[in-house]
Order: structure tokens, then sequence, then C-alpha cells
């Protein structure tokens, strides 16, 4: 069962380590925040816009998305780091503040639960 908490998180992390290997980084700045509602799932989406600046002096904009709580959720007007591909920016990340923690809670849990496993067995 804890397997089932490592080895995702585990992916989610190198997926986004990968993404970042020849990337340039930007800071960008949230301009807006949209909110959506999607009929076929029947949820509500609330994604910052980003605008940022690439190495070329264009203007581009980031829709994203919080998957994993409103805490990590940047406000109106906060600055933000972006990752993008250079030779296309439309395809960029932003830094996600909660990560880390996100991350580190369900490895402890994974682990703790693989512990307990092992103990009872």
């Amino acid at each position: 069962m804890g397997i089932l908490f490592i080895i995702p998180t585990l992916g989610v992390i190198v997926y986004k380590m990968l993404f970042r290997i020849g990337c340039k980084q930007a800071q960008g700045k949230v301009i807006r925040i949209e909110k959506g509602f999607d009929e076929e799932q029947g949820l509500t989406s609330i994604n910052p816009i980003i605008e940022f600046m690439t190495f070329k002096g264009e203007k581009k904009e980031l829709k994203t998305g919080i998957s994993y709580g409103m805490k990590y959720m940047p406000n109106l007007h906060d600055s933000v780091k972006i990752y993008y591909k250079t030779n296309d920016p439309t395809k960029a990340q932003m830094v996600s503040k909660g990560l880390w923690e996100v991350s580190g809670i369900l490895i402890v849990t994974g682990f703790f639960l693989l512990m307990l496993g092992i103990f009872i067995n």
C-alpha cells in the first residue's frame, strides 16, 4: 500500500525536473484569475493566468491550475517563477510552492505504511 503513495509522487517530481531540462526561467505575474466549470465532470476550476516575458522579449500568458490545494495557489498580482521551453513558450510550468511539502508528506506516509506492513506481518 505504501508503494501506491511513493511511486506516483516520485513520478511527478521526476516529470517536473525532466521538463526543466533545456528550459529558460522567467519571472511571471498573476494578471487575473479565471473560474471555469467542467460540465462533464461537474467540477469548478480556478485558474491563475500568469503573464511572463520570454528571453526574446515576447509577452506570453500561461493558464495554470493547482491540483493539490488552494493554500498553494498564487494570488492576484503575485510574482511566480516560470520554466518554459525556448522553442515553444506556450509549453511552460509554474514553480509550485507546495510541490515539495505535499510530495514529502505523501512519501513519508508511503514509508510509514510500508514499515507498518513489515511489522504487522
